[in-house]
């Protein structure tokens, strides 16, 4: 505890330097795209372009299915959200109802509490 005047409060910094970015391409018939390489893709950060460091890409045979999707979503409805909230609901409704590949979603919600759900994608009109 820190219960001087005068004294300085400790400050924790932190930063990422690499994040994981999956991805699923697929063609307009929904086959999944293979031969891409990291020059047919572009990441980027508050506006700007992100240098992609490594890149590999799965092997993909005709008619063969993707790997399954199991997804998760974790929301945080607590009163500190304030007016982002509303924003926060729907941002999350459009998402899910993009969805047709995930075999299931599981949805962690807290506040004051941690809440967990899990839903098969037969279940997934409930969701939202």
């Amino acid at each position: 505890m820190w219960s001087g005047a005068g004294q300085q409060v400790p400050v924790f910094r932190s930063a990422v330097d690499l994040v994981n970015v999956g991805v699923t391409v697929t063609d307009r018939k929904g086959g999944l795209v293979d031969g891409l390489t990291a020059d047919d893709f572009e990441i980027f950060e508050d506006g700007k372009k992100q240098t992609i460091r490594h890149f590999a890409a799965g092997d993909v045979e005709a008619g063969q299915a993707g790997p399954t999707m199991h997804l998760g979503v974790l929301l945080d409805v607590s009163e500190s959200m304030g007016e982002d909230m509303r924003f926060t609901k729907t941002a999350a409704i459009k998402f899910l109802n993009t969805l047709t590949d995930a075999a299931d979603i599981t949805v962690v919600d807290f506040d004051t509490e941690v809440r967990v759900a899990r839903y098969s994608q037969n279940e997934f009109p409930r969701v939202v």
